[in-house]
């Protein structure tokens, strides 16, 4: 079974580019601090030259660094390279880039992730609501940080639930424009991001969503944690025995 850690990378990477210049520094400190293998899958044949040159391990995927519309469709670039990336691994874990490890990966770490369901991510508590077709919880959602993947199909599922979300989104934009008001935040929030539809995916592996500790005992990757607005307490998270990585948010 082959398997690797990956990272992403779209838009603009440099010190002026996307979210004020964020990812540009959370790509340096990866330079400095992280020492163990990964891939990353890359649009634009600047950025990939621009990793490439530091050293990375790249997968050109696309020369154009933006498929989609940047304002309102962000984070379907990430969707787009998680089910590229998937074409190549029977099984991943997934890195943003202010994602980072704790202490040294060595093999014990698939064999944790093996324990619990194909798809894995740290439940995070969002102030605003989410996950709207709930009837309730609805801002206890799947953070986008730390992915692991172990079924090929799931990250076009991702997509499909993207694509409904944003049809649902754009027909309400209408509804909401027609007697001159604008979208709610927490509607933006269901395309601007890409957790809503990561979190629609694992509640209909769930049946419908069937609670916090039913997420833990499938889905709560022992392997990460949060540093901050996890839904379980600091109690509960100290836990989990072999923490690999944590998301510095």
């Amino acid at each position: 079974m082959k398997h690797g850690f990956i990272r992403l990378a779209w838009g603009d990477c440099s010190s002026n580019g996307l979210r004020g210049g964020k990812l540009y520094k959370d790509i340096c400190r990866s330079i400095e601090k992280e020492k163990f293998p990964f891939v990353i899958y890359v649009l634009g044949t600047e950025n990939y030259k621009y990793f490439t040159k530091l050293g990375f391990s790249c997968v050109l995927v696309n020369d154009s660094p933006l498929i989609f519309d940047v304002e309102t469709q962000q984070w379907a670039h990430k969707l787009y390279l998680l089910s590229c990336a998937m074409h190549d691994y029977d099984e991943m874990v997934y890195l943003d880039w202010d994602c980072e490890p704790v202490k040294p990966i060595d093999n014990n770490i698939w064999d944790i992730l093996n324990k619990k369901e194909s798809f894995q991510a740290n439940l995070f508590f969002y102030r605003t609501k989410r996950c709207l077709w709930r009837e309730n919880e609805r801002r206890k959602t799947c953070n986008g940080g730390f992915l692991y993947i172990r079924d090929k199909t799931i990250p076009s599922k991702f997509i499909a639930n993207y694509n409904e979300l944003l049809e649902w989104t754009i027909k309400q934009k209408a509804k909401r424009q027609s007697v001159g008001k604008d979208l709610r935040l927490r509607e933006k929030c269901l395309i601007y991001d890409d957790e809503p539809a990561m979190s629609k995916y694992v509640d209909s592996c769930m049946g419908g969503w069937q609670g916090v500790d039913y997420y833990w005992d499938h889905f709560e990757p022992d392997v990460c944690n949060l540093n901050k607005h996890s839904v379980y307490d600091e109690e509960k998270l100290n836990t989990k025995e072999n923490v690999y990585f944590r998301h510095v948010l």
